[in-house]
């Protein structure tokens, strides 16, 4: 089953409310039910989720962008909304099963023109 809807539906929600407290209390949608639907459809905690979402994200960005390719790690980390590289790196390879390094690796051994 494909949740990309329900991903970005909950995650301009979770942005929306963050910036408008007052938006939550209109629809009486706290953060604790937010996080109740995360949990029931996702088998995620709400930080977990979030951690999910920003390391996806770094990975379609960093395969899609060139430019992100020269950033350090604490460079990228911080544009993916990590405070460190450690957590940043912990968490793509606790989803990915490859360290960051490894996988920009590869993306630069990918966009290197081949001469014949």
């Amino acid at each position: 089953m494909d949740f990309k809807p329900i991903d970005n539906t909950i995650f301009h929600i979770f942005i929306f409310s963050i910036v408008n407290p007052n938006f939550s209390y209109s629809f009486k949608s706290a953060c604790c039910q937010l996080s109740a639907i995360i949990n029931t459809y996702k088998q995620l905690s709400f930080p977990n989720y979030i951690k999910d979402l920003k390391i996806t994200t770094a990975i379609n960005r960093l395969s899609d962008t060139p430019e992100l390719l020269k950033f350090s790690f604490q460079g990228l980390a911080e544009h993916f909304g990590f405070k460190t590289a450690g957590s940043f790196t912990a968490a793509f390879y606790k989803k990915t099963g490859v360290s960051p390094s490894e996988f920009l690796k590869e993306l630069k051994l990918r966009k290197i023109p081949r001469h014949s």
